[in-house]
């Protein structure tokens, strides 16, 4: 199936979920409820926001995207505090900390291709004028 499938930013994002899932595993149990459904639900949201925009105008999809790079950057934040209360290994932490990374920048690089292509629709001349 060809669509956002194919898209490398929502492969990572895809397998970014397996990791926050495997990370969040090694929290203490009864914290998790607290951050570690947080994280699993943000990282579930950057996927699942790249596929619904994809099937939609590109104003949409763009207004999408800039959703999942902000559930991306709570997910960031969230392996910052991560770091902080330090009940999980800084490597495994840091590996986690690396894809979302990745995911961020890929998201930033989507974002501005859509708003260029919007700006550029923008500036064609209205039919009929």
């Amino acid at each position: 199936m060809s669509g956002y499938r194919e898209l490398i930013v929502w492969q990572k994002a895809n397998k970014l979920i397996g990791r926050v899932y495997e990370l969040t595993e090694q929290l203490p149990k009864g914290d998790l409820f607290g951050i570690g459904q947080q994280m699993r639900r943000a990282t579930v949201s950057i996927s699942s926001n790249i596929a619904e925009g994809y099937y939609k105008s590109t104003s949409d999809y763009l207004r999408f995207c800039r959703i999942a790079y902000g559930s991306a950057a709570e997910l960031d934040s969230q392996i910052q505090a991560l770091k902080e209360i330090k009940f999980i290994p800084s490597l495994n932490i840091h590996q986690t900390e690396v894809q979302t990374i990745e995911v961020l920048k890929l998201l930033n690089a989507l974002t501005f291709s859509l708003k260029k292509k919007i700006d550029a629709m923008k500036g064609l001349p209205r039919k009929g004028s």
